[in-house]
């Protein structure tokens, strides 16, 4: 990692592999969105984003994690383990944990697959706004 501009740790190698192959091709169409020189990892699972992620920052390499919406229904262990890897302080990690329960009971309360089942579209009025809220959060903090 110490060689690369970045690096991007996925959930698994499948997400791996299509995330840097998007990644490619977008540094070859010479499209702004792509990251040259970019490390893709597979973390084999959720639960250990934070502990790969945490000490590429904490050595100062810009690291990014990318999850899936279930990442939501994490017990509270897992989900603090995930922000810590994203060095999110206390304040934040607090408030969003607390919004992170409210949208995950309320995408069980639909009786639906969160992850395949329809997503945040699930979700209406303030429950969605919050959600959508807390996932902007987390995409402008692991980026």
């Amino acid at each position: 990692a110490v060689v690369h501009e970045a690096v991007v740790v996925t959930e698994a190698d499948s997400d791996r592999a299509f995330y840097q192959e998007i990644n490619h091709r977008l540094v070859e169409a010479g499209d702004h969105r792509g990251i040259p020189n970019c490390l893709f990892l597979n973390s084999n699972g959720k639960d250990q984003l934070g502990a790969i992620t945490a000490p590429l920052r904490s050595l100062g390499i810009p690291a990014a994690s990318i999850t899936d919406i279930d990442v939501l229904k994490n017990e509270r262990k897992s989900w603090t383990n995930f922000l810590t890897g994203g060095h999110v302080p206390d304040t934040l990690s607090d408030s969003w944990a607390l919004v992170r329960k409210n949208t995950r009971d309320a995408l069980v309360a639909t009786g639906k697959n969160m992850k395949r089942g329809g997503g945040l579209a699930l979700l209406s009025g303030d429950q969605l706004a919050a959600a959508k809220s807390l996932l902007n959060n987390l995409a402008f903090w692991y980026v």
